[in-house]
């Protein structure tokens, strides 16, 4: 949404799409309430405009790379899941609703990575595998053999 039509919005009561979760530290994850948000004018010079939660009080910055569209009569589809803690909002980027697929996920690879055999050792890359043949260990889950 470009920052033309972002501040148009100021002024108006909308409803923000996905639902903001809420999340209280002592209960947990709590059932979605649908309030009320107000986009308030933004700042001189601004590229965000602020949303307050007509309810809770909670307000965050929205600019326009958070926003996907405004939707008549009242309804702001946001490009983030937003979550309402005791003192804060919290904001997770979602994936852009227009792609077809998503990109899979990265692979988190452990602290401490194998360190790759030098192209220049004279050890072969079988030679572990081997190595480990022949003291009879299985390939697949190196447990002893049966013999």
């Amino acid at each position: 949404m470009n920052r033309k039509n972002l501040r148009g919005l100021h002024g108006k009561t909308v409803r923000l799409r996905p639902i903001p979760r809420r999340f209280d530290s002592r209960l947990g994850w709590l059932p979605p309430v649908e309030d009320h948000w107000r986009i308030e004018a933004p700042k001189a010079n601004a590229a965000a405009v602020r949303a307050s939660n007509l309810a809770t009080g909670h307000f965050i910055d929205l600019s326009s790379d958070n926003v996907f569209e405004f939707r008549e009569p009242d309804f702001i589809v946001l490009k983030a899941q937003l979550t309402l803690t005791a003192r804060q909002v919290l904001s997770d980027p979602l994936p852009d609703p227009r792609a077809r697929y998503m990109a899979p996920m990265p692979r988190i690879l452990p602290r401490r990575a194998p360190r790759p055999i030098p192209a220049s050792s004279s050890v072969s890359p079988f030679g572990a595998l081997v190595l480990g043949v022949g003291l009879g260990l299985a390939i697949g889950n190196l447990r002893p053999c049966r013999r």
